[in-house]
């Protein structure tokens, strides 16, 4: 079974079991395994992913032996990491198309326009993370705490947390005919964020090992 799952940045299996995650092996625990309790995680859906994840270290890995299923994740006793990378800057990148998106309606417009123009110019390395931490720092208008800040802050995993909220309250603004509708949406924008991903880690989306 495939899916994602984001590790510490020191790439150690965390709760103090300390193994080194290392690409294309595969790490084991004794069945039976329980979910949020014992085994090795891992969600379907990238979104799901983001929400449980501390660091912006992706991986791309299967889930194999004994498995069990809940709403927004699986465990497994057996998971293989296919690919690891940092996806930092794709979670600002994909933070910065959500804000672009909504841009119209964000007041004062200039000054969203403008921290938005910045951060594009430090992911495109124009600008250097210092001048744009500086700059968000100096922006008392964005420092409300609300979404769209965050989303334009200097923290990846924050960023994308905050931009994947924005997208699923803009899905649930929108008016759907039914419940499996607004389901294909919200799998149709998370397919954009994978496809990131995977185009980052150099893997395809049905890729096993």
């Amino acid at each position: 079974m495939l899916g994602w799952h984001f590790c510490e940045e020191d790439k150690k299996l965390g709760y103090g079991n300390g193994s080194v995650i290392v690409v294309g092996e595969t790490l084991k625990v004794e069945p039976p395994v329980v979910l949020c309790d014992r085994g090795l995680h891992a969600c379907i859906s990238v979104f799901d992913a983001v929400s449980w994840a501390r660091s912006p270290i992706a991986c791309r890995v299967r889930i194999g032996g004994q498995i069990a299923y809940g709403c927004d994740k699986f465990v497994g006793s057996e998971r293989t990491v296919i690919a690891m990378a940092d996806a930092s800057m794709e979670f600002h990148a994909y933070a910065c198309d959500q804000i672009m998106v909504r841009l119209p309606e964000l007041h004062p417009h200039d000054t969203y326009e403008a921290m938005l123009e910045a951060k594009l110019a430090w992911l495109a390395g124009t600008m250097s993370r210092e001048a744009y931490d500086d700059r968000y720092m100096a922006a008392h208008s964005l420092r409300s705490g609300s979404l769209f800040n965050i989303a334009l802050g200097i923290n990846a995993m924050s960023a994308a947390q905050a931009a994947i909220r924005l997208c699923l309250y803009r899905l649930r603004s929108a008016q759907f005919c039914n419940a499996d509708d607004y389901d294909c949406a919200v799998k149709g924008e998370a397919g954009i964020l994978e496809a990131r991903l995977l185009k980052l880690l150099g893997v395809t989306r049905g890729q096993t090992q």
